[in-house]
C-alpha cells in the first residue's frame, strides 16, 4: 500500500480476497489497521481503514497511463 505523493510502502498482512472485496491489516504507527475495500467497477473501489481511534472512509480510482 502506497499514498500519493509518497515512495514509502506499507506491506498488507492477513490477506483476504472473497469475490468483489479484499482485506488486509496493516502496521501504521505501533498499531494495527485493518483495510476492507470493495470493487464498484473495474477502475474504482470504495471501503474503510479501522483502527484504534475509529474508521476513515477509502474511495480509490485508478489512474490509466497515457
Amino acid at each position: 500500500m502506497m499514498f500519493s505523493g509518497s515512495e514509502y510502502k506499507l506491506n498488507g498482512e492477513k490477506v483476504k480476497i472473497e469475490n468483489d472485496t479484499i482485506s488486509f491489516s496493516v502496521f501504521i504507527e505501533d498499531q494495527d489497521v485493518a483495510v476492507k475495500l470493495k470493487m464498484e467497477n473495474s477502475s474504482k473501489m470504495s471501503g474503510k481503514a479501522v483502527y484504534t481511534e475509529g474508521e476513515v472512509p477509502l474511495a480509490l480510482t485508478r489512474e490509466m497511463k497515457k
